[in-house]
């Protein structure tokens, strides 16, 4: 703890916390990462981008992070959120519309570009193909010289959220997600378990490894 006292505007003092255990900052980390949260880190502050290209999403992630920015979220174009390249034929008229294409490895690195990936924490917003696309951010950390074990992140890989919007049937027509269920639910379950596993065992060193 930071040893630091708070209190409420009404000048009650409040314990640095509260309960038994586990708490903050003790496996499993269901009260949080850090033993102090907030108090002494605060939140991830980023903004949600994606341009039509890598090479101009990279231009906004270095003007966020000049801004005060701390970590990024990648917005991806439909075809990338499907796991098609964007010369697929399904892919025609959706490359790069609404959010970043992103087909190889090469495309990952000039996305991240001269960004120091151990010093900042990325969210991607990808489910179907997240692992392929944290496969591809491992490499570009690693041939840029930054352990595995200093990266930082999310990632959705969601084995519900898709599936749901896909076939939710609401009388509002509102809907939740985008509705790129690309998988079977028993092939995205042994999918999202096999990453879990695979972070678990290469990339979660420390609390604030990428999962």
């Amino acid at each position: 703890m930071t040893g630091k006292t708070f209190q409420t505007l009404s000048g009650i003092p409040v314990e640095a916390v509260y309960g038994d255990g586990p708490l903050p900052g003790e496996f499993p980390y269901t009260r949080g990462v850090h033993p102090d949260m907030y108090r002494s880190r605060l939140w991830t502050m980023r903004m949600f981008a994606g341009f039509g290209t890598a090479e101009d999403t990279n231009t906004r992630f270095r003007e966020l992070l000049r801004s005060g920015g701390t970590g990024l979220s990648t917005a991806f174009d439909m075809p990338t959120l499907m796991g098609r390249d964007s010369d697929h034929e399904w892919a025609l008229g959706e490359v790069g519309r609404a959010g970043v294409a992103v087909d190889t490895v090469e495309d990952m690195a000039d996305l991240f570009a001269g960004i120091d990936l151990g010093a900042v924490s990325t969210s991607m917003t990808i489910n179907g193909p997240a692992p392929i696309l944290l496969a591809m951010y491992v490499v570009v950390a690693e041939e840029s010289g930054v352990e595995r074990s200093r990266l930082a992140g999310t990632l959705q890989n969601d084995i519900l959220k898709e599936y749901q919007a896909l076939h939710s049937r609401s009388g509002t027509g509102l809907h939740f997600g985008q509705r790129v269920c690309i998988r079977g639910g028993g092939l995205r379950r042994r999918s999202f378990g096999g990453l879990l596993c695979t972070a678990a065992e290469f990339l979660l060193q420390q609390p604030r490894g990428l999962l």
